[in-house]
């Protein structure tokens, strides 16, 4: 099973933030966020929210490794 390194950065990250993290388009989750699909997402009354220790979790639970040859 893979274990994402440990992070010590923001508790929150914001949505570019996050996308950079699981190294996909912003847009991406954005998608994913309106087809209730990724990880979870606070919308507050600013930008949309995600909590760096669940995202760290999907990133877990969502990640596996390459077959080897």
């Amino acid at each position: 099973m893979l274990k994402t390194p440990p992070y010590f950065g923001p508790p929150r990250m914001n949505r570019h933030q996050a996308a950079r993290q699981i190294g996909v388009d912003p847009r991406t989750l954005k998608n994913w966020e309106a087809k209730g699909i990724g990880p979870p997402c606070y919308k507050t009354a600013g930008p949309h929210i995600y909590s760096t220790p669940e995202l760290l979790a999907w990133i877990d639970q969502n990640t596996f490794p390459k077959p080897s040859k």
